[in-house]
């Protein structure tokens, strides 16, 4: 095998591979779960309660009251011989407690409270790259590995119709 030929195959091989990468990465970063929407993935342990009850809530604890639609609710937090007051954070009104208790939550509306426990940081996501980042690297993979893909099938061909002269 000559070198022009083993380079022309080399080169489409490797422009497929980046042409399907590419597509891929593209593909993924859409259903990404974060798609740049610059919140984070905040809360973990959900719990639902309905308006009036009350819930146990540790020292140190910060919670996050909203609704299934991500309603932000302007709730009142009582308990522990204290009204709560709460701190915009990221957006969103988090109640910090300070002392262990049960805590009654009062929002005015008749359908489920999620209440999200912050033991996570709030801000920028855990996922380093965002949404556009990861896209773009993706369009960028496949736009160069067609570009490679087609390169190297010319340069096949001209290397098989040179080798054809030269019979």
């Amino acid at each position: 095998m000559t070198t022009a030929r083993f380079g022309s195959i080399t080169a489409v091989v490797v422009g497929a591979l980046l042409l399907i990468s590419g597509v891929a990465v593209s593909l993924l970063s859409l259903g990404s779960p974060q798609a740049d929407t610059g919140e984070s993935a905040f809360a973990h342990d959900a719990g639902i309660i309905r308006d009036g009850e009350s819930m146990h809530l540790s020292a140190g604890t910060r919670v996050l009251l909203e609704t299934a639609t991500r309603e932000n609710l302007g709730c009142t937090l009582t308990g522990a011989g204290r009204t709560v007051t709460p701190t915009e954070e990221a957006g969103e009104q988090v109640y910090a407690i300070e002392a262990t208790g049960d805590y009654t939550v009062r929002c005015g509306v008749s359908e489920d409270i999620l209440v999200f426990d912050l033991d996570v940081v709030v801000g920028e996501p855990d996922v380093p790259v965002s949404f556009t980042t990861s896209f773009f690297i993706g369009v960028g993979m496949g736009v160069f590995g067609m570009a490679l893909l087609i390169g190297g099938i010319i340069w096949l061909t001209v290397a098989g119709r040179e080798r054809m002269e030269w019979t």
